[in-house]
C-alpha cells in the first residue's frame, strides 16, 4: 500500500519427526514399503546395507535416502503422490501428537503463518499439512524428469543450516516476523533454526537439545 508500511505477520515453524509426530517418519514409512509389499523384498538385505553404511557413516544420510528409496524409481509423481497419501491415511495420521494439533491450532486461532519443515522426503508431507491446516511446508525433495521420479533428490537435504536457509527465504516471501515468531523441535540438529526466530520451543527434546535449552532459557514442553 503506498505510504503505508506492510505489517510483517509472525508465524510458528514445526519440525515433523519426534516433534508433530512421537516417531521417525521416513523410518516407518521405509518399513512398511519394504515389509509390506511383496516386490520390495528381494531389496531388504539392501536396506539393511545402506543403513549399516549410514550409520558407520561411509555414506550421507543425503546417500541413504536416495538408495533406499530406489524401489520408487520409475514412478509418476501421481503414483507417489498416492502411495504418500494412502501411507498417511493408514498409520502417519495415528502418530501425531495431540499436542501437536492443538498448538498448530491455536497459532492457526492467532492468525499466524504455520509451516512444517522436515528433513523427511517430499512424499506425504503435504498430507500432514492439509490434516493440521498449515499455510505450506519445506522439506526434502524428489528428484523428477517428465513426471519420473529418477531416484535421486533434488537439491540440498533439508535439515541443520538448509532449515535456516528456508525459513530465512519463506520468511522474506512472505513478509514474515522472524524475530517475532516462533519454532518447535526435538533435537539439536535443528539449532539453526530454533536460534532464527525469537520464541524457540524445544519439544520433548533430546538429552543434548535439553542441556543447551536449559542454558539459553529455552521454553520446554513435554508432548
Amino acid at each position: 500500500m503506498t505510504g503505508e508500511k506492510l505489517k510483517k505477520q509472525i508465524a510458528a515453524f514445526f519440525d515433523l519427526d519426534l516433534t508433530i509426530t512421537d516417531q521417525d517418519s521416513f523410518k516407518s514409512f521405509l518399513q512398511i514399503q519394504y515389509l509390506y509389499n511383496v516386490q520390495n523384498w528381494p531389496l531388504i538385505p539392501y536396506l539393511f546395507l545402506w543403513g549399516f553404511m549410514r550409520k558407520i557413516r561411509i555414506i550421507s544420510l543425503r546417500k541413504f535416502k536416495e538408495k533406499s528409496l530406489f524401489f520408487l524409481k520409475g514412478c509418476s509423481d501421481l503414483q507417489i503422490e498416492d502411495i504418500g497419501k494412502t501411507y498417511f491415511e493408514g498409520y502417519l495420521i495415528h502418530t501425531i501428537r495431540k499436542n501437536a494439533i492443538e498448538r498448530v491450532a491455536w497459532h492457526n486461532k492467532k492468525g499466524h503463518f504455520t509451516y512444517i519443515i522436515s528433513a523427511s522426503p517430499d512424499i506425504y508431507l503435504s498430507n500432514v499439512t492439509d490434516f493440521l491446516k498449515c499455510n505450506g511446508y519445506g522439506c526434502t525433495k524428489l528428484l523428477f524428469k517428465h513426471n519420473r521420479f529418477t531416484g535421486k533428490l533434488n537439491g540440498p537435504d533439508c535439515l541443520g543450516g538448509e532449515k535456516k536457509e528456508r525459513i530465512i527465504s519463506i520468511g522474506i516471501k512472505e513478509h514474515l516476523d522472524l524475530t517475532n515468531s516462533y519454532a518447535y523441535s526435538d533435537h539439536e540438529s535443528d539449532l539453526p533454526f530454533l536460534e532464527t526466530v525469537g520464541h524457540p520451543i524445544v519439544v520433548s527434546p533430546s538429552t543434548m537439545l535439553h542441556s543447551i535449552s536449559m542454558d539459553r532459557e529455552w521454553q520446554i514442553e513435554r508432548w
